[in-house]
């Protein structure tokens, strides 16, 4: 999947977890965040989707 992710255009891509494993994250661009889902999909993903960056919390 990261080799993928990356072929795609990822800027980068790690594996996160607890040990477990099976989860990537990846960060992508706005011009090719389409691109990255669909890379990782054809990696046999269970699922790829994009979170949005927010101004965090706020008091």
């Amino acid at each position: 999947m990261i080799e993928n992710a990356l072929n795609a255009g990822a800027l980068g891509a790690k594996i996160i977890g607890s040990g477990g494993g099976g989860c990537i994250v990846a960060i992508a661009t706005p011009e090719n965040e389409q691109e990255v889902i669909n890379a990782l999909l054809e990696a046999d993903a269970i699922d790829a989707f994009s979170a949005q960056i927010t101004a965090g919390a706020k008091y």
